[in-house]
C-alpha cells in the first residue's frame, strides 16, 4: 500500500525543519568562537618554531655593490627576524640587520667586505635559539667594473 501524502503535511513538515534551523543558526550565532588556534610553549610538543636559510646557502658568488636578496622559510610564530653574515666561516658575525619583519625574504646590499669564507645567518630577534646559518661558504668578490668606473672618473 502506498501512502499519499498530503500538501498540507509536507508544508508542515517543511516549516517545522525551518524552524528548527533558524532555531539551531540563532544558538550558534550566540555562542562565542574563541580565536585562532596558534602554537605557544608547550601546545605542539614535537614541533618547535625553526629557520631554515634558504639563499644564499653555499658556492654562490656575489659582487661588493651587488643587491641580492636573503631567503628563509621558517615554521611557528616568529615576526622579526635579526639577519647577519660572517667572512669568516661563522667564527664572528657581522649585523645586517637587527629586526626585520619575518617575510621570508630581505634584499641585501653586498658589502666591501671581500672573503670567500661568507656565510648568512638569520635568528628570530627575540630567541637567539632559534636560528640557522647557511650550509656552506659563499663568496664575496670585488667588483672590477665598478673599480673601473671610479678609475676612469677620477681622470677626467
Amino acid at each position: 500500500m502506498v501512502a499519499i501524502l498530503s500538501t498540507e503535511w509536507f508544508r508542515a513538515t517543511g516549516l517545522a525543519v525551518c524552524l528548527l534551523l533558524l532555531a539551531a543558526a540563532q544558538v550558534a550565532a550566540q555562542a562565542t568562537v574563541p580565536g585562532p588556534i596558534r602554537p605557544g610553549p608547550g601546545t605542539i610538543p614535537d614541533r618547535q618554531d625553526t629557520i631554515t636559510v634558504v639563499y644564499p646557502n653555499g658556492d654562490e658568488v656575489f659582487f661588493v655593490g651587488e643587491i641580492h636578496e636573503i631567503e628563509w622559510d621558517w615554521y611557528g610564530l616568529i615576526e622579526t627576524v635579526k639577519i647577519q653574515y660572517s667572512i669568516d666561516g661563522g667564527e664572528t658575525w657581522l649585523l645586517i640587520t637587527g629586526s626585520t619583519w619575518n617575510d621570508g625574504l630581505f634584499w641585501w646590499t653586498v658589502p666591501d667586505t671581500p672573503s670567500e669564507e661568507c656565510r648568512i645567518r638569520v635568528s628570530d630577534a627575540t630567541s637567539y635559539d632559534v636560528r640557522d646559518d647557511s650550509d656552506g661558504d659563499f663568496f664575496i668578490y670585488e667588483n672590477c667594473f665598478v673599480g673601473a668606473a671610479l678609475t676612469r672618473q677620477s681622470r677626467n
